[in-house]
């Protein structure tokens, strides 16, 4: 690594290490399929079938419309290219289990697991601005600088999802994965409007939005102060009396996103805090 660091530095990041380390070898061990697999051989075109050709590459669909023999012809099997794109704005810090601390600890595991597969992954921390721009790479000192700008990251600001992943597409040029990971505490219909035009440019997106157990259900019953913390504004709200409708409310929020993407083909899981960290690898 090319910045100098004190050993307080060195060590936090080897404990990172050997925890993301942990959890992703148990995972494996599982024998589970990754579900970060790059885009193994692509499509190019077609060409006249002429003798000799391997007939496993003949295309019996297009035989049947043309009744001519034509050979599918690929590009050369590529590796997975992707961008993790972390929310660190002031709303994920919050709640018990704590939600940035959480998602730190899913973007490490997640680096780790595409470095093991070899492919070519940076990483992109946002609020209301870019934080952080790391291109892709696929070295084990690309995984330490992660690991390192992980560690050394503090919630700030407000959130603003559009830039990062805008940016994420134009340096990937071609097709590649978008990894997100949120608390998606920004203006809906604009984060999905986007995710959803970049899935139709052919970019690979997984959406994993991060929430605690109390934004899930508020356990305390009475007279409350609700801060923002983004805004700084707060309010004063008698829980008894609206707990139905903030149920409502969240259900119907979370129903919309999932619909939105599912619609538009973007694999999408939501992980509440108090949840084993490997649901994020099942299921979605």
């Amino acid at each position: 690594m090319e910045d100098k660091m004190t050993l307080d530095e060195i060590l936090k990041i080897e404990n990172l290490y050997i925890r993301v380390k942990k959890v992703v070898e148990g995972y494996i061990s599982g024998k589970h399929r990754s579900i970060f697999e790059g885009f193994s051989v692509e499509f190019a075109e077609h060409r006249e079938y002429t003798k000799g050709d391997d007939l496993k590459f003949i295309d019996w669909k297009v035989f049947a419309r043309k009744e001519k023999l034509f050979i599918k012809k690929f590009y050369e099997e590529t590796n997975l290219r992707a961008y993790l794109i972390l929310d660190i704005s002031k709303s994920m810090d919050y709640g018990k289990p704590n939600k940035f601390i959480y998602a730190q600890n899913l973007c490490a595991i997640i680096s780790y697991i595409l470095y093991l597969q070899r492919d070519a992954f940076g990483l992109i921390t946002f609020s209301d601005k870019i934080e952080h721009i790391l291109n892709p790479s696929s070295t084990k000192s690309q995984l330490y600088k992660v690991l390192k700008i992980l560690n050394n990251l503090k919630p700030s600001g407000k959130t603003y999802i559009e830039n990062p992943l805008l940016i994420s597409a134009n340096k990937l040029k071609r097709r590649g994965m978008i990894i997100l990971i949120s608390d998606l505490i920004a203006d809906k219909n604009s984060t999905i409007n986007v995710l959803r035009a970049l899935n139709n440019l052919g970019f690979e997106i997984i959406v994993y939005q991060i929430l605690s157990p109390q934004e899930r259900e508020i356990a305390d019953k009475g007279s409350f102060r609700f801060f923002d913390p983004e805004t700084n504004k707060s309010i004063s709200l008698n829980t008894l009396y609206y707990l139905e409708d903030y149920k409502k409310a969240l259900n119907k929020w979370l129903d919309e996103i999932r619909e939105s993407f599912l619609k538009s083909g973007i694999r999408y899981k939501v992980l509440f805090t108090d949840e084993p960290i490997t649901n994020a690898f099942y299921r979605i």
